[in-house]
């Protein structure tokens, strides 16, 4: 994992239809539309929540190991492409990819409904903030996919297909326009020619998301210090706000959301306990924990002190490895099944799975991007709250960015060093 200045973050889309009183009711913009909630059958909540689930065991794989770097990508993205993948696979290749998207080949119909209502509704819920989600589907011209296959990524996915000559060499060119085009020009170059040279296919999704605080931070910017947990003290921006947040906490960690525009999305800072290691914070988040933070029961509301990091994070990661360790085996092989994709041909495998990313937060709000290319190749305890509070951000943390009424994860991070 090749990963630039040092943090994570992880939107997550944690639904709350009613539970945030400070929230629903803060906004100080007045030309904004009222919050929307996203109507989700029981079936697509529990897609959403595996998905979830997955998202979070991804972001634990990518936050292990790599010592007090910071982690930045979008768990959203990860699950479109693989999602849209599972759908052009079959046999065992299939099985195994569901799998680690918490759902079944039975469930695969509610699954595709619930990326499409997540496609769909997420960017028009708030016109103060900014969402686009884009996907595309690149094949090789020898590649002849199913009529199933392409008609549910057209209608579910909105994903519009492009066709190239195999090893064109203009590919690598011709994605990384998409990409620009896709990013606002935040991501230029997703891929280099060497990386897609024998490229069967290729699924490129990308995301943006730009939001207004819905109350801006109310104290000042000042200098101050980051404890780090083994490169001592660091001196970081901290901005500083005063008033009634809601804060749930579980045995490991606490958190509390800020919300942008009119409280469609907020980004929820994850602050382990006293004495607990981060990574073992972010370890202990799983799709039953999430939902327990975010329960409407979990919620208390303090007046609170916050202190925050400006930041300002790039990076990159290789998912191969991480899916493998997820249980993603053999569409890592030459036994993977890509047969809805490629029209029978065998001997593709998923070779490369690359994602960039970018985050910025300070005093006015915060932006975040990722894009993400998988290509198919040939293969020869918690503390004794009080009712006033302060909540600093002044050691390692986690956050994650979220769409309330769906819970959809869309980003997710962890912060060693701001």
């Amino acid at each position: 994992m090749k990963l630039k200045k040092l943090f994570i973050i992880a939107v997550l889309a944690a639904g709350f239809v009613s539970c945030d009183s400070d929230e629903a009711g803060s906004v100080n913009q007045q030309d904004n539309k009222p919050r929307l909630n996203i109507p989700l059958s029981s079936t697509e909540s529990a897609a959403v929540a595996n998905t979830n689930g997955f998202g979070l065991r991804l972001f634990e794989s990518l936050s292990s190991g790599v010592g007090e770097q910071n982690v930045f990508f979008s768990p959203l993205i990860s699950s479109l492409n693989l999602s849209l993948l599972a759908n052009g696979s079959a046999g065992e290749t299939r099985s195994e990819i569901l799998a680690a998207l918490g759902v079944d080949d039975s469930q695969i119909g509610d699954l595709n409904t619930a990326m499409h209502k997540i496609i769909t509704s997420l960017p028009g819920a708030d016109n103060m903030a900014e969402l686009t989600l884009a996907s595309s589907l690149w094949l090789a011209d020898f590649c002849h996919p199913s009529a199933a296959f392409t008609g549910v990524s057209a209608d579910s996915y909105k994903s519009a297909i492009h066709t190239y000559p195999f090893r064109s060499p203009t590919l690598a060119a011709d994605i990384n326009k998409w990409c620009a085009d896709n990013t606002g020009g935040a991501i230029k170059q997703l891929v280099q020619q060497s990386q897609v040279n024998n490229s069967v296919f290729c699924i490129l999704g990308a995301t943006v998301f730009s939001g207004q605080w819905a109350n801006k931070f109310s104290g000042e910017t000042v200098d101050d210090v980051f404890y780090t947990t083994n490169q001592g003290e660091r001196s970081v921006k901290m901005m500083n706000d005063h008033r009634d947040y809601n804060i749930s906490t579980s045995d490991k960690v606490s958190m509390l959301k800020k919300p942008f525009g009119n409280g469609s999305f907020s980004i929820a800072f994850l602050l382990p306990h006293e004495g607990i290691a981060l990574g073992d914070a972010i370890k202990s988040l799983d799709a039953d924990s999430w939902s327990a933070l975010t329960d409407v029961d979990a919620l208390k509301l303090y007046n609170v002190t916050l202190s925050v990091p400006r930041l300002d994070i790039t990076a990159e990661c290789d998912l191969i490895p991480h899916y493998d360790k997820l249980g993603i085996h053999e569409a890592l092989t030459d036994n993977a099944d890509f047969s809805n994709i490629t029209g029978g041909k065998g001997g593709v495998a998923l070779q490369l799975s690359l994602q960039k990313a970018k985050f910025t937060m300070d005093e006015d709000g915060a932006k975040a991007v990722a894009a993400q290319i998988d290509a198919g190749m040939p293969i020869d305890a918690g503390p004794d709250w009080t009712e006033k509070k302060d909540f600093r951000l002044d050691r390692p943390f986690a956050f994650v960015i979220l769409e309330n009424s769906t819970k959809v994860i869309m980003f997710a991070g962890k912060v060693e060093c701001p």
